[in-house]
């Protein structure tokens, strides 16, 4: 993702979990836009948080969850869709 916001002249910052969007204040960071990368329930809980908090976030599901806390039993490596990511951050 640096490799991309270095190609595109955008920052990458990297919130771990939908909590620590508390910490961002809109007022304070005007500039600020937020896509979300995840599986589809942390999407819809991490987009509706970050709408609470005044940001108008955009969403990219994950190619396949691989999650062990919502979907295996084990970890497994994912993929994030790079087409629709860019498609995003060059379109708005």
């Amino acid at each position: 993702m640096k490799k991309l916001g270095k190609k595109y002249n955008f920052k990458v910052y990297i919130i771990e979990h939908e909590t620590t969007l508390s910490s961002l204040d809109i007022n304070k960071n005007k500039n600020i836009g937020i896509i979300g990368i995840a599986c589809i329930p942390n999407l819809i809980s991490g987009g509706f948080k970050a709408l609470r908090l005044g940001f108008i976030p955009q969403c990219v599901v994950l190619d396949y969850c691989g999650c062990s806390n919502h979907w295996l039993y084990k970890k497994h490596m994912t993929k994030i869709n790079e087409n629709r990511l860019l498609y995003i951050i060059l379109n708005n």
